[in-house]
């Protein structure tokens, strides 16, 4: 027996040995890949520089709603252009206006008003005039054409100021130092200088972990009204709470009843009670029965127009009309409100903090009239790092900073011995929903530069898996002992069990 374990151990130890000669000959003449013997091995040591990009999103095919403002578009060449026209008087806008003459020659009458929300200012002796839209010098002229043609000064000298242009404000809120409305001091006035008087950012922070600001703007000609096409600017917007069970407006029901011709006022109201028989008029579209009795019951229908008129004689008739009269709405219909719908009339700006700190002025860009400029806070949260990692546990997304898939790796302390990198799972919940995106991506192509990296978001959890045959590799790699020179040293606690006699 122990010449036996002699012969087989002396066999394995040079076959071991003849193994790790040959490893050590091939690792040395660069034959063998880095992950040949390790697959944990990590890094494009070999390569040239590569330029990567980042990915923001999963390459799953499946949708990943943005979570702040998806349909921002980036800024154009003509929203860093600066208007050259005066300002125009524009609704609540604060104004002083002096008229020479009025109460006798030689004296100035000093009037402060503010503009209506149709545009008119109160002067007096001839009432209310429209200045919205006007400059100071347009307005001036207005006025003394309108005492002119009064007949009450012929060549009046009327200077108008605007002291508080209430029209010229922009609005900022979100993650800055004062959030408000303030007004626009010149015609070239950009983002930097509304960050200015915003008190710009948290002080102990800078602009680090800002990803994205948000300019929401009114379109060029968009008008104040909620008036769709082909829909009269006067009637009021249709609601959107209205219960879909309803076909269409009260204002529309009511014209359509009021539209149902009529019988002469000497036309019989009802039919006798008890008789059975009515009159059926179009209530929310249906025919209902009045005054009459259906199936032998009493009508549970009143005789109640859609309006605030009482219902008279001159009530319409149905020349023909149903056995019952159908309800207005299916019972058993769900009841369920109209979605609101998006506005059609802004478009939203998004603007790079990065790059717009940097130096890239195409950022900078005007800021207009009503705009309102928005600044999320700063990325915040955590992730979570699972499986074949050194240390497993809760990371945070590096106080502010952007955090990819390669920096939690690292921050993990790396894969340990069993790890399989091409078994790498990213767990995304999709915001808004109950729902997650299961991903696997391959840790060797992303760090050999083969594939773009991931940037890591809010409550992502990755976890890195193995394969039946890695604790077998590892068990090998093991089995060696590397020395101070140039060999291997098999390690006992793999060589055969030796039996000795007491």
């Amino acid at each position: 027996m122990r010449s036996l374990q002699h012969k087989f151990g002396g066999s394995i130890r040079s076959v071991s040995l003849a193994l790790a000669a040959a490893a050590a000959t091939a690792m040395l003449g660069g034959c063998l890949d880095k992950g040949f013997l390790d697959q944990s091995e990590l890094g494009a040591f070999n390569k040239e520089p590569l330029v990567v990009p980042i990915l923001d999103n999963l390459s799953t095919g499946v949708e990943e709603p943005e979570a702040i403002f998806g349909q921002a578009v980036e800024p154009t060449a003509e929203d860093l252009l600066a208007t050259e026209t005066d300002y125009s008087i524009a609704p609540y806008d604060l104004v002083n206006i002096t008229i020479s003459d009025l109460r006798g020659p030689g004296l100035d009458d000093l009037k402060q008003v503010r503009v209506t929300s149709s545009g008119k200012v109160s002067l007096p002796n001839i009432g209310q005039i429209s200045l919205v839209g006007m400059t100071e010098a347009q307005a001036e002229e207005a006025v003394s054409k309108a005492y002119r043609d009064a007949q009450i000064i012929q060549n009046a000298q009327v200077s108008v100021i605007v002291a508080e242009a209430r029209g010229s404000v922009f609005s900022i809120v979100g993650a800055v130092g004062r959030a408000g409305q303030y007004p626009i001091l010149k015609n070239d006035f950009r983002l930097l200088d509304a960050f200015t008087v915003s008190a710009d950012f948290d002080v102990t922070r800078g602009t680090r972990g800002y990803e994205y600001v948000y300019i929401i703007r009114k379109k060029a000609g968009a008008g104040a009204d909620n008036a769709g096409p082909g829909m009269d600017a006067n009637q009021p917007p249709a609601d959107v709470l209205r219960p879909r069970s309803q076909a269409e407006p009260a204002g529309m029901r009511r014209a359509a009843y009021l539209m149902q011709p009529t019988e002469p006022a000497s036309a019989p109201a009802a039919a006798p009670t008890g008789s059975g028989e009515g009159r059926y008029v179009i209530i929310d579209g249906k025919p209902v029965l009045v005054g009459g009795e259906a199936a032998g019951a009493p009508s549970d229908d009143t005789t109640v127009p859609p309006s605030d008129q009482p219902m008279t004689a001159e009530a319409p008739a149905m020349e023909s009309a149903p056995a019952a009269a159908p309800m207005a709405a299916a019972p058993n219909e769900p009841f369920e409100f109209n979605a609101p719908q998006e506005p059609d009339d802004v478009r939203i700006i998004r603007i790079p903090m990065t790059k717009l700190t940097q130096g890239n002025l195409r950022y900078n860009v005007m800021i207009r009239p009503g705009d309102t400029i928005f600044v999320p806070n700063p990325i915040e949260g955590v992730y979570y790092m699972g499986g074949h990692v050194q240390r497993v546990g809760v990371y945070g997304l590096g106080n502010g900073n952007k955090v990819s898939l390669m920096d939690a790796i690292i921050s993990a302390g790396g894969l340990d011995q069993v790890a399989v990198p091409w078994r790498t799972q990213v767990i995304r919940r999709i915001q808004g929903e109950d729902k997650q995106i299961f991903a696997t991506v391959d840790l060797t192509k992303i760090f050999n530069g083969e594939e773009p990296d991931l940037y890591l978001k809010k409550d992502d959890k990755i976890i890195v898996g193995t394969q039946f045959w890695a604790p077998f590799l590892a068990a090998v790699r093991n089995g060696f002992r590397i020395t101070y020179g140039f060999g291997f040293l098999y390690d006992r606690n793999y060589a055969p069990r030796q039996d000795f006699d007491g």
